[in-house]
């Protein structure tokens, strides 16, 4: 007998908020613990090969995923899209690594520099952390709502990861040892998602480019859009290598990690309920939507207020007292993840409806806007500068996406009042908590989060219901309904 969707749907949403949510918290202490032992220059190195590495990995990108994901949700037989998706990719990986080797030749690039970013070219291939293919190799999972290996793969590697960065100050380990770890850490989660892939799914790997035509053209607007996007995200720590210095360049690589893998957190909740939206009446579409809006709105909102009245005491307890000044830039960071998280949202939206034409302006603008605010506010203000600049081009990109989410008639009826009630209480609530010590100080934010939310009345019955259905406990929310807990 066929398995009914809402279990597979919910098993899918645990699984996937189970891994991400593991796996984020994992690497966050792998990154913190590194950046420790590194110390701040180091630290600052790291992130800015980390940074050119990530922009040539998404021109190889080509905007593919979302395609080939969208076109397997629907039918399930064109799995063999993966193969021509992976072909066009690995043919433009090897063109990308000749090319950039050779301006490192020509531009006389030190040994370091050669070595490393070389040895980190080749997590385009096998890292979760950079997606080029692991993403697509995940497709055939996320659109058979059957996400818990790929995720246990995923918490694995991330695991080897915080392994090998605690050995580090016994055997000396320093730059070269971290970004050896944070290459080979993959490894066996790569083999492992192969197998699984020809147990699961037959599926074997072939080269095939029989559809490539068809398959670029639906996918460059997200391309550009996806380089855009990469090159707003990491241009401003290569700005601060070249307009300020390592040490400025360090600070603002905590921050910046500490800030931006936030965004799995839209990402996870796109890719958990993606197919649903595709299947469902516009009713039951509305509801997920400002369900969705909402949570995204939510999360980051907590997030940088409680650092914010924090942020000093916050990045000693991660970071160590030697990053005590990437405080500010780290809240201002969090603060922009309000707007990108909402735009993000709204760009997958719009693939989900296949109205992506609308993408590429958004990516040129926020990164035109960033780049303009780089070079005003970084000579001056340091790392605090690029925060800033972030920021608000982040508020720009927020207001293009608003506008485009009403034009092109996606917009639904939002509660706003009781969202900005919430945003209220629970504002002046760490507020008060702020003048507790530290850990007392976290503890009671935590709750007051809840507190806030059963205060304000934030979600409807009716996004409370398909919550509770997508993780299959609609009895729990007839009984919390009966009480009296939520709001009609």
């Amino acid at each position: 007998m066929k398995e009914p969707i809402s279990n597979k749907l919910s098993r899918n949403a645990f699984s996937i908020a189970i891994g991400q949510g593991v796996s984020l918290i994992v690497n966050f202490f792998s990154i913190a613990i590194a950046a420790r032992f590194l110390g701040v220059i180091e630290f600052g190195e790291f992130g800015v090969y980390l940074a050119v590495v990530s922009i040539l990995s998404r021109v190889i990108d080509l905007g593919l995923s979302p395609i080939v994901f969208r076109e397997v949700s629907t039918q399930k037989e064109k799995i063999s899209l993966l193969s021509n998706a992976l072909s066009i990719r690995l043919v433009l990986y090897f063109i990308i690594l000749v090319i950039y080797n050779l301006v490192l030749f020509f531009i006389n690039a030190g040994q370091t520099a050669v070595i490393l970013s070389n040895f980190l070219f080749l997590s385009m291939i096998i890292s979760s952390k950079f997606g080029n293919f692991r993403e697509l190799l995940d497709i055939p999972f996320k659109a058979d709502l059957n996400m818990a290996l790929p995720m246990m793969v995923v918490m694995f590697e991330n695991v080897l990861l915080l392994a090998g960065v605690l050995i580090m100050p016994y055997i000396n380990g320093g730059l070269y040892y971290f970004i050896s770890v944070y290459v080979l850490s993959n490894v066996p989660g790569f083999i492992m998602i192969l197998y699984l892939l020809k147990k699961k799914y037959g599926y074997v790997f072939h080269f095939e480019v029989n559809l490539y035509k068809w398959l670029i053209r639906e996918s460059l607007p997200l391309w550009v859009y996806v380089l855009l996007n990469v090159l707003f995200q990491q241009l401003d720590i290569i700005f601060l290598k070249k307009l300020n210095d390592s040490y400025a360049t360090g600070l603002y690589t905590a921050a910046f990690r500490l800030s931006v893998p936030l965004v799995i957190i839209p990402t996870a909740l796109v890719h958990t309920i993606f197919p649903l939206l595709l299947s469902s009446d516009k009713h039951r579409s509305e509801t997920i939507i400002k369900f969705i809006i909402k949570t995204i709105f939510l999360i980051p909102f907590a997030l940088a207020v409680v650092f914010t009245f924090k942020a000093e005491p916050i990045t000693n307890l991660i970071f160590g007292n030697e990053y005590t000044e990437a405080g500010t830039a780290s809240a201002i960071l969090l603060w922009s993840q309000i707007f990108l998280f909402s735009s993000f949202f709204v760009i997958d939206l719009l693939v989900a409806y296949k109205k992506q034409s609308w993408i590429f302006i958004y990516s040129l603008l926020i990164l035109t806007s960033n780049v303009t605010f780089n070079f005003i506010l970084i000579p001056n203000y340091s790392a605090t500068g690029a925060g800033l600049s972030k920021l608000i081009s982040s508020i720009i990109g927020f207001s293009f996406t608003f506008w485009v989410f009403h034009k092109v008639n996606l917009s639904v009826n939002l509660d706003k009042i009781r969202i900005f009630l919430w945003a209220g209480i629970f504002f002046l609530s760490i507020y008060v908590c702020s003048f507790l010590p530290l850990f007392l100080y976290l503890f009671f934010s935590a709750l007051m989060v809840f507190a806030s939310l059963l205060m304000a009345g934030y979600y409807e019955s009716s996004e409370l219901s398909f919550l509770f259905k997508t993780i299959n406990k609609e009895n729990w929310f007839s009984k919390l309904s009966a009480a009296g807990v939520f709001r009609k």
